[in-house]
This record gives C-alpha cells, structure tokens and sequence, in this order.
C-alpha cells in the first residue's frame, strides 16, 4: 500500500497503473493479480485503508436517546474533525479528487458506503427540523463540498477561496470556528424551552457579565488603571455562575446530557479564564479564581469531563511548577540508576513537551501525565530495574511517540545484525511474545490520535516477520542470479557501500534489499531473504568489512595501474 500512497501523492491517481505500481516496488506485476485479483481491488484496498470516514462514524456516535444538544456537539466535531484530517492528509485529497473526476465502480461503491453510514446520522436529525425551515442536510453538504473544495485549493496551488488561505492558521481557525458558528445557528431554530440546550443557552447569557468585566479588566491594564471593585465584582459573579451551573446539573439526568453540557461551558468558561491572563509569573489573581470554579464544578463529574478541553492557561502554568519539580526528581533518579541518558530522556518526553511552554495541556494530558508520573515513580523505586523494563514500562502506558517506537525498532536491529534468518525470526517472535504480554492500560495515551504503542509495535513486528516468509509463487524466483563469492552480511554491506555512494538510482532501502535477495546468491546460499540483507546493511565486524576494504584495495591498485597504462 506504500508504494500506492506515494503514486498517489506524486503522480495523483493517473498514476495508479499495474505497471507502475510494480516497478515501484520492484516486483513482477503478476503478484499484484495473485494477490489483489487485479488492479481494482488493489485502488479499493488501499482507499478503504486510507479513507478516515468509517473510524469518524465510529467515534462520533449517537446515543439512543440523543436531544437537540447532543446532535448539536457531534455535528460540530464532526465536521471540524473533517477539516482538520482532511487538509492533513494529502493521500485522501487526491481520493477525493479522484472520486469527483473520474467514473468508476469501485469509487461509486466505496462513496455509496460512506453514503449510508452518514446517512443513518443524518436520519436522526429529520425529526427535530421537520417543523422548521432548515433543511440540515442541505447545510451539511455544502459545508462539506465547501471544506474539501478550499482545502484542495489551498493544497494545490496555495491558493485562496474568498480571501481564506488554509495553509494559514489564522485563516483555518477562522473557518474551524464558522464552521461551528453555522451548525449552533442551525439548531437554534429547534430548540425547546426547558431542554438542557435552552439551559445552555441561558449559561451562555450569564457569562456575558464574566466577558464584560474582562474586557474592563483588559482595558484597566492597558491603560494602567486600578479598579478595587472589579475584583468584588468577579468574586460576587464567579459565586452566582458557579451556583447556576451547579443547579442546572443536578437537573440532567443522562451522562450524555451531563457530558455535553460540560464540554460546551467549560470551553467558555476557559476563554474566560483566559481572557483574565496577562502572563506568565504574573500574579493572575483573578484568572486564578475562575480555574478555582471550574474545578468546583467538575468536581463531582470528573470522569465525564471531555479529554480534549484546554486547561485554562493559569491551570496550565501551576500544573507545569509541581511537574517541573517532579521532573527534577525524576531526572535524579534516572542518573543513580544510570540509565542511559537517551532513555531517561524518553520516559520523560511527556513532561519536557509541555515544560517547553508550546503544547497547550488539555484535560486528557493532565489525567495522562498524573497517571504516567505515578506508574514511573513506582517503577524507578526498584534498585535492579533494568534498561528494558524501562522501555517496557513506557510502551505498556501509551507513551506512543515516534521517539520510543524508533528507539525499540534500533534496539531490535542492532540485536539481528549478522544473524542468520533462523536466528532473526527467534529474535522477532521472542520481542513480539513480550510485547504481547505486556501489562496494557488502554485508558492511557500520551497521543490519542494515534494508535496505542503496543498495536503500533506488534503491526511493525508482524510486517518484519512476513519478510521471512517465501514468496508466494516460485515462478518468480530468478535463474539469472549473480553468484557471489562473498557470504550474506559481506553482500549486504558491499550493496550499500554502493548505495550510499550515488552507485544505485533505487528508491530507498527497502527497494535494494528487495532487489538484492532478487539478484544475488552468496556462498552457500542461493536463497537470500530482503529482511535479511537489510538487517546486514550496517554490519561493522571486521570479518565483514575487512575483506570488503581488502579487495576496494586491490580494485584501485588495478584502477590506477590501467590509467597509468593509457
């Protein structure tokens, strides 16, 4: 599918061809008959494996007895969730464009599916309009034509659509957020006096007050004014808000109606805080009493608090001081263990990212780092703990950054380095035993975009073991080989020796290794395995290299003797 995605994103999808796609990757074009049963199933294979809808209808699903709130936040998030993928992932523009291009049965088919999940969403929210005058599925069609029609400009040509450029941020922002402003405008024509959204709605009223007095407590700073009464005033407000949105949870009964009415006033009441922040080690007294009530409110909910609200930034900011000084101890602890300084440093890439000051923390980052810290204190306190219980530790709790899983991988190459197949398959299936084993916490994720680390681990381990594997067919293997006098590990290190010289016009490393097993036998082996050629590019024992740089010698000698001649 690789080698899909890169025709794709190189040439588009006139470029998807049988012969093209077998020269990429280096093999003959009747493997992909064998294994796909033809080109169209491969184009279908790899658009269900990079088309992002079917997860989206999965995560934003409905409750059974979802109101006019709930519908409302999905539809929102939905739909901001599309912009936000969609202008990421330069592999489904070109589906998209594909699909509105050209027709095709296999695209038609894979349209109508989308089609029908997004309709059992839209069928839900036919009753709640039948009496207004929005037509819904109209607003989400255009909004979605709209999305993929700006996101395609601004991709392709760096363009802009009225102005808007979404390759600028600001301008992305804007269109995320009118984006929700034109859905809540939608479902304000059915809203119902009394519902938790009407209850919503008056919230929403109240905290005008809470605005009002931080756009005089802004102007008071710029113009360097006291105020003594703004501070009674806030104090007296937070009080009374604090006091109605207590009340009006009380009176919701469902924890989808609980959640719901959480996420949209706590992101308010963040903006609020915000809006009261001047900066850091600044006194922020006032911002600091509104992270306070928020607290209060989310007290006896916390569990149904939404993972991806902001902390407000003076929430933030203390969080960052009790982190820092748990860090420090952290640090400490790793250096009398001695572990390494590039694994401590690992373990403690939740921290640094926020510590930096860069990354805003969110809810679910709080809860993970809180988690995390606790696991890892617990661990560190073992006298005899040693290097790989550390890295098993981190995997175990979902610290799925691309630092460690490029860490494990080097750890594993470095131990099949020179080692026969045999040897390199016990060496994989033993590392993929204790993966598998490992103590999972599937609540915890250091990335929640991405997939947990030991699903990411097991998958790159399952594709390094299926390099063991025989072809599938025999009638590929070649007859014109190229014996060699050298043995595997020497091949390797010769091919790449090569490669890295500008010798091979080859697309990467996987390709030459590819093509290497292909065309080459050693001594005593007619039949090499791409895996194994590739784990021998770096072999650095002198019984590789030295004959290697014995015969480069006596290649010269020979070179220079013939110039010499002419």
């Amino acid at each position: 599918m690789d080698a899909v995605g890169a025709i794709m994103r190189e040439q588009g999808f006139t470029g998807l061809k049988t012969n093209a796609i077998a020269k990429w990757v280096g093999k003959d074009k009747k493997l992909i008959r064998y294994h796909f049963q033809g080109l169209a199933n491969l184009q279908k294979a790899y658009i269900k494996e990079k088309d992002y809808w079917p997860p989206f209808f999965k995560k934003f699903a409905l409750s059974a007895d979802a109101d006019a709130l709930e519908m409302e936040t999905l539809f929102v998030e939905l739909m901001k969730e599309n912009l936000r993928f969609f202008y990421g992932d330069e592999e489904m523009q070109k589906i998209i464009l594909w699909q509105i291009s050209e027709a095709n049965p296999v695209l038609k088919s894979i349209s109508q599916a989308r089609e029908a999940d997004g309709a059992k969403l839209l069928d839900r929210t036919d009753p709640f309009f039948r009496n207004t005058n929005v037509n819904f599925r109209a607003v989400i069609a255009l909004m979605l034509g709209g999305v993929y029609y700006i996101v395609l400009h601004s991709k392709t040509n760096n363009s802009v659509v009225c102005g808007m450029n979404l390759n600028d941020v600001k301008d992305r922002d804007g269109v995320l957020k009118t984006i929700e402003q034109l859905i809540s405008w939608s479902w304000k024509q059915v809203v119902s006096p009394g519902s938790a959204a009407s209850k919503s709605l008056k919230s929403h009223y109240e905290f005008q007050l809470l605005e009002s007095l931080a756009s005089r407590f802004q102007k008071n700073f710029i113009e360097e004014k006291a105020d003594p009464s703004l501070a009674d005033e806030l104090r007296a407000e937070l009080l009374r808000v604090e006091e109605v949105l207590l009340e009006q949870l009380l009176d919701l009964t469902t924890e989808t109606q609980i959640k719901t009415f959480l996420k949209i006033n706590l992101f308010r009441l963040v903006q609020i805080a915000d809006s009261f922040y001047l900066e850091k080690d600044h006194d922020n007294q006032e911002s600091k009493l509104i992270g306070e009530m928020i607290l209060n409110i989310i007290s006896p909910v916390i569990d149904m608090v939404w993972g991806g609200l902001q902390l407000p930034m003076v929430l933030w900011e203390n969080n960052c001081i009790l982190f820092k000084k748990e860090v420090q101890f952290l640090e400490d602890r790793c250096k009398n263990l001695q572990i390494e300084h590039e694994l401590a440093s690992l373990a403690l890439t939740p921290f640094y990212r926020f510590l930096k000051g860069i990354v805003r923390m969110k809810w679910q980052d709080l809860l993970y780092l809180n988690a995390y810290k606790n696991h890892l204190n617990e661990l560190l306190l073992n006298e005899g703990i040693t290097h790989d219980e550390v890295l098993n530790a981190m995997i175990s709790l979902n610290l799925n950054d691309g630092g460690v899983i490029t860490y494990f991988k080097t750890k594993i190459k470095g131990k099949i380095l020179g080692q026969s197949d045999q040897q390199l398959k016990e060496i994989l299936l033993d590392a993929k035993k204790i993966i598998s084993q490992l103590a999972f916490f599937p609540e915890l994720s250091f990335n929640s975009e991405k997939q947990h680390a030991v699903g990411e681990l097991l998958k790159w381990l399952n594709s390094e073991l299926d390099y063991l594997k025989d072809e599938p067919l025999d009638l590929f293997v070649n007859p014109l080989k190229i014996k060699t006098k050298f043995t595997a590990p020497q091949l390797a290190v010769w091919q790449k020796l090569k490669y890295d010289n500008g010798l091979y016009d080859e697309l990467n490393l996987e390709v030459l290794s590819e093509k290497i097993a292909g065309n080459f036998s050693t001594r005593g082996q007619d039949k090499l395995s791409p895996f194994s050629i590739k784990s021998k590019f770096y072999g650095k024992d002198s019984t590789v290299t030295g004959p290697i740089e014995k015969m480069l010698l006596k290649m010269l000698t020979d070179l220079r003797a013939a110039r010499k001649g002419i």
